[in-house]
């Protein structure tokens, strides 16, 4: 555990506006809808000379966030997100993920997100059918098998405002080779450590 903690990077925006404000993340009376993990601005960074399965890749995104969804003992949303039950709604993520491009996706250059990048994602969610609460999504920026890295963004969504709240910067290694199969293992070392940031907010 000492090798993903010591390795993990959290940065914060500092911007928060709409009906809900940074206090209500933690606030067990507002309720958390989880809206899965967004794959459309992601890129899997191979190493040199490294195949990459891309039909298989083209279905994983879905597969992962179904496992997400539905191991909460591997994937602790709920403690994460400080909550002692969360709303689970993937259906819009995982027609976002179908449309993924798998030749797009793959490369070997670094990668990162910017601001325009997590607008442009943003842009594309359909969040007519909520009226309430805070929407959570991670956007994935890179699962890096060059450096063993899975990073992305954790963010909370006003779901009355339909507005991003803030952005999270979540980054973690995983210090051992990945089948593709398993690429989203990382993830809940990035669900425990926003978890751990917000306890430090309290």
């Amino acid at each position: 555990m000492k090798i993903f903690l010591s390795s993990l990077v959290f940065a914060i925006s500092l911007s928060s506006y709409g009906q809900y404000f940074s206090a209500d993340l933690t606030d067990e009376s507002v309720p958390i809808t989880w809206l899965g993990i967004d794959f459309t601005e992601a890129r899997i960074i191979k190493k040199d000379q490294q195949v990459v399965d891309r039909e298989r890749l083209s279905v994983l995104p879905n597969k992962w966030n179904d496992e997400v969804a539905s191991q909460e003992s591997k994937y602790p949303l709920k403690k994460a997100f400080h909550r002692s039950s969360i709303t689970r709604d993937i259906k819009m993520m995982k027609v976002l993920n179908s449309e993924l491009d798998a030749e797009q996706v793959i490369t070997e250059d670094l990668y990162l997100l910017y601001n325009y990048s997590i607008k442009t994602a943003f842009s594309r969610y359909n969040l007519d059918g909520y009226s309430q609460g805070i929407g959570m999504v991670f956007l994935v920026e890179a699962i890096d098998y060059a450096r063993k890295e899975f990073s992305g963004y954790m963010i909370p969504i006003d779901l009355v405002e339909k507005r991003i709240m803030k952005s999270y910067y979540l980054k973690t290694r995983f210090p051992y080779e990945l089948e593709e199969e398993k690429l989203i293992e990382p993830f809940r070392q990035i669900l425990l450590l926003y978890g751990e940031k917000l306890d430090e907010k309290k």
